[in-house]
């Protein structure tokens, strides 16, 4: 009984560790993508970059240390796309991931 409560939560909890996997790694991008378009870098935008990657280094190895497999975020998904897709089909993939479709979309703008 007790056993399998405790696997439950432990499942529960690994899936949450994931979506903060997740969203720390969408973070460090943003950030890092934040400074690679300002002119002026100041100390202040590094050590946000610096966070967001300290953040996310520390919820993975965390994840490593739990032996937590079987996930696929969306930047994972993204990256297969935008290996063998054009930058539309890209759009598309994130159009339809908004509107409840986990498939990309073959779509082309003219």
């Amino acid at each position: 009984m007790f056993k399998r409560n405790k696997q439950k939560l432990r499942r529960s909890f690994n899936e949450l560790l994931l979506e903060d996997i997740d969203q720390a790694k969408l973070d460090w991008d943003q950030a890092r993508q934040t400074a690679a378009a300002v002119y002026d870098v100041d100390d202040e935008l590094l050590a946000e970059v610096s966070l967001a990657r300290a953040k996310y280094e520390f919820l993975y190895r965390e994840a490593k240390y739990r032996q937590v497999k079987g996930h696929s975020s969306v930047s994972d998904q993204l990256l297969k796309i935008s290996l063998s897709s054009s930058p539309t089909e890209v759009a598309g993939f994130f159009f339809l991931k908004k509107w409840g479709r986990g498939q990309p979309a073959n779509v082309t703008v003219q």
